[in-house]
C-alpha cells in the first residue's frame, strides 16, 4: 500500500485519475448499451 499525504496535490490527482479511469470505464460500458439499444430502436422502424 502507498503512503497517503493528505496534503499533497499528488494524491488528490492520483484520485482524481482513478476516478476518471473508472468513469471512462463505466461510460464506454454504458456507451456501448447505448448504441446497441440506439441500432435496435433504429432496425425496428
Amino acid at each position: 500500500m502507498q503512503k497517503v499525504i493528505p496534503t499533497g496535490n499528488g494524491q488528490i490527482a492520483e484520485t482524481k485519475s482513478a476516478i476518471k479511469r473508472g468513469i471512462e470505464a463505466d461510460s464506454f460500458a454504458w456507451l456501448k448499451d447505448d448504441c446497441k439499444n440506439l441500432v435496435l430502436s433504429l432496425s425496428e422502424k
